[in-house]
């Protein structure tokens, strides 16, 4: 239908994919890596906390709570710095795939060619 009623904005979406799909894919290996890296974070707090409440008679015994309370902050500490990247990186992919993605210069082509060309909402005139 698109082809139909403007042949040049048909033309000037489709441009458009390729650096959607470049963007997608470069961002996307990114976070992809990321979201890995945060899981793994969340897994070694995870083991470290779960040691700490095996052995709790242990730690206790040899006042060793404040160690553990360090060890698992930081564990936590570096997931939370991992996720923060992360939320960084989808904070500049979601508008930068909206802009391309036909945001802005899809509307302002599309303006353009009714001021322009005279395309009418009629298919064929």
């Amino acid at each position: 239908m698109m082809l139909v009623m403007n042949w040049r904005l048909t033309l000037f979406v489709f441009a458009l994919i390729p650096p959607i799909l470049v963007i997608g894919l470069f961002f996307g290996r990114r976070l992809e890596r990321l979201s890995s890296a945060v899981q793994d974070r969340l897994a070694d707090s995870t083991v470290v906390l779960e040691e700490m409440l095996s052995g709790i008679r242990v730690v206790k015994s040899f006042v060793r709570e404040a160690f553990e309370q360090q060890r698992f902050s930081r564990q936590i500490e570096q997931a939370y710095t991992t996720a923060l990247k992360r939320a960084r990186l989808r904070a500049v992919f979601i508008p930068l795939i909206t802009f391309f993605g036909f945001g802005r210069s899809s509307f302002y082509y599309g303006t353009a060619a009714i001021r322009w060309f005279k395309v009418s909402s009629q298919p064929g005139s």
